[in-house]
């Protein structure tokens, strides 16, 4: 929590377990929360407490009675305690996250009702989180088998390093593809410009290096030949691993 902006970043989570006891009780693992932020902070010595998170599939009741029990226990444990509400059905192919502050509503000493406001939410990600996300968004993709009425869920299975590689670049061409529609709109003014997405755009532009077609293109055939020898002598290694258990195995 930064003192001086009202930005809040939340870097780590852990689950803390509770028992809901009909609408009016929640028992949370107090114990469990002050040991399991002992050996956090043992590795993120700079780390606090900022509040808690819930995850929901139903994206129509994000705030009930629990939740209000729950942001009482909390605010025990920290100042002004963010509530998190993360939706895990992934609709949208996203990983739709809100975030809610709560304020009281009293009335003397008397306590009448909590009011929950909702905050601007921005998710960044690092590259191995970007992956594992699209991973559980292909893996999310579900079907309805009509005659058993069960749902079942595609598997999906880890690209090769040439297949991720692939993948990349299609991706870049198609956000490439993306950013020179949006200017050619701005420019031929079909479309209101943003200042915001235009700055955005002149920082990613600044970042790209000055280099000719024929170098640029001469270093990725480079790179994609070494990409191709680690492949192969990572598949003569498995090879020759499986090899040696199954010789090891064979009985004298």
């Amino acid at each position: 929590r930064s003192t001086l902006s009202s930005t809040i970043v939340v870097k780590n989570c852990f689950p803390v377990p509770h028992v809901e006891k009909g609408e009016e009780e929640v028992a949370v693992g107090k114990d469990f929360l002050k040991h399991m932020l002992q050996l956090h902070q043992q590795v993120n010595p700079n780390e606090e407490v900022l509040g808690w998170y819930a995850t929901t599939a139903d994206q129509t009741t994000l705030i009930n009675q629990q939740s209000c029990l729950i942001q009482d226990f909390f605010s025990a444990e920290c100042a002004d305690p963010l509530h998190l509400v993360v939706d895990t059905s992934l609709s949208g192919n996203m990983l739709a996250c809100k975030a809610f502050l709560s304020d009281t509503i009293q009335l003397d000493d008397t306590v009448l009702a909590a009011s929950f406001s909702q905050l601007k939410v921005e998710l960044q990600c690092a590259e191995p989180e970007r992956i594992a996300l699209d991973m559980m968004i292909k893996t999310s993709v579900a079907t309805w088998n009509k005659d058993t009425s069960k749902q079942i869920v595609e598997s999906a299975e880890i690209n090769s390093d040439i297949a991720n590689l692939e993948q990349s670049v299609a991706r870049l061409l198609q956000m490439l593809e993306t950013v020179e529609s949006y200017v050619s709109d701005v420019v031929a003014k079909r479309r209101k410009p943003d200042h915001l997405v235009g700055s955005k755009i002149a920082s990613v532009v600044s970042m790209v290096p000055r280099i000719q077609p024929e170098i640029f293109a001469k270093a990725f055939r480079n790179n994609v030949q070494d990409l191709l020898m680690v492949v192969y002598l990572s598949n003569m290694t498995r090879t020759q691993l499986a090899v040696a258990e199954r010789i090891s195995k064979t009985p004298a």
